[in-house]
């Protein structure tokens, strides 16, 4: 019976915590979908008439939420208010990079690529709860493919081949839908650990808050990723652009 019920207990606990985790992460994702949706409408003229004078200052904008999140990163247990205010900052950082890339775009092929994109995080985040397969494997495979993504990607801009701009858009696919369904198990593996280590109540809610901003962080980068490169498989299926 005290099985059961400490086994109910920590089931509620998980529940609790993956939902925070996924508060957190709607959070960052509206603060990002505010700010996108203000630049690409009511203030276009404006940002595009700042990104054309002010070059610099936009690539700074460009790259600094890159640097957020290793403070993100190393902060969260320790701090996770402080955490939670740069994850904030990062979020609208991250609307000035999304509102660059679909500008262009034809609303209704961005809307296609969110629903799905909307769909394929919530299966393979399900999976990652539910499953009793271990993804570690799997995760560390979809680390390499990343990185070399990232490398493909950045000699492409100097190749500028289209065939590999095409290959690469479903590998990364592929590679963020695994990071989604890892990344959700290793938080409910995180959480077990945390719960077996006995510690004192005041000092386990630091820390799972702080496991719930990063977690958060994590699955906000894997949503706005797969989008991305949904968005860019979409756009070339169709050959579509404003332009």
């Amino acid at each position: 019976m005290n099985n059961n019920m400490r086994t109910a207990s920590e089931q509620s606990g998980l529940n609790a915590f993956l939902t925070s985790v996924y508060r957190y992460m709607a959070f960052g994702l509206i603060l990002t979908a505010v700010v996108t949706y203000i630049l690409v409408g009511p203030m276009q003229t404006a940002w595009l008439s700042f990104v054309t004078r002010h070059s610099i200052i936009w690539m700074v904008i460009l790259i600094a939420p890159f640097f957020v999140t290793f403070a993100i990163s190393r902060n969260a247990m320790k701090n996770p208010q402080r955490s939670l205010v740069w994850f904030a900052v990062i979020s609208v950082l991250f609307g000035f990079d999304m509102a660059g890339s679909i500008i262009f775009v034809e609303p209704r092929y961005v809307l296609i690529s969110l629903a799905t994109t909307v769909i394929a995080f919530l299966g393979m985040s399900l999976y990652g709860r539910r499953t009793d397969r271990d993804l570690s494997r799997w995760g560390r495979f979809a680390i390499g493919l990343l990185w070399g993504g990232i490398a493909a990607t950045l000699l492409n801009m100097i190749f500028h081949s289209s065939m590999l701009a095409f290959f690469l858009s479903y590998a990364m696919v592929a590679v963020f839908l695994i990071l989604i369904a890892w990344d959700t198990q290793s938080l409910v593996n995180l959480y077990g650990t945390a719960i077996n280590n006995g510690m004192p109540i005041n000092d386990f809610a630091v820390i799972t808050k702080g496991l719930a901003i990063t977690g958060a962080l994590n699955l906000y980068l894997d949503f706005l990723n797969l989008f991305l490169y949904i968005l860019q498989i979409i756009v070339n299926m169709n050959g579509n652009d404003r332009n």
